[in-house]
This record gives structure tokens, sequence and C-alpha cells, in this order.
């Protein structure tokens, strides 16, 4: 269970009160900007709060963010911790 060290994989497979970097977001132009626009961008750290068949919430800092499960499958991530 979890994020292997190293690896990226998607939000969507996460497992809850997981801490993990977005390394990569992934789709159509619009969707990429949708997933910035709601603070989910490269290099930030996320804390998994709640998934539920596919979708998840995320905390960033003090926010709570849902997404759906398409949009968790677009968000790469890992658990390495970068300098």
């Amino acid at each position: 269970p979890g994020v292997p060290e190293g690896k990226s994989l998607p939000l969507a497979m996460a497992s809850v009160g997981e801490k993990l970097r977005i390394v990569k977001l992934k789709g159509s132009e619009g969707t990429v900007r949708r997933l910035i626009g709601m603070g989910l961008v490269p290099s930030i750290e996320v804390q998994i709060v709640s998934t539920s068949g596919g979708s998840v919430i995320v905390a960033i800092g003090d926010n709570r963010i849902g997404l759906g499960a398409g949009m968790a499958q677009k968000i790469m991530c890992t658990n390495s911790k970068f300098p």
C-alpha cells in the first residue's frame, strides 16, 4: 500500500495519511490549468485526508480539496523528499 520510495504514481492510488509531493500534472491543457488554479502545482506537498472509490480529499496547508477519480489519476506524486 502507498507510494514506493522514489516512484511516481497517480494521487488516486495513495493511502490516507500519506504526505506526497506532486511531480507532474497530466491531461489536456484545460485540465492542467484547472488543477493549477486549485493550487495543485508540481513541487508542493499534499497530504491525503480521505479516499473513496478513487476520489480523494487532499490537504494543502489548511485547505482541503476534493478531487474526483478522473482528476486524481492525472496528478502524479512521489513520496521522495526533495531538497
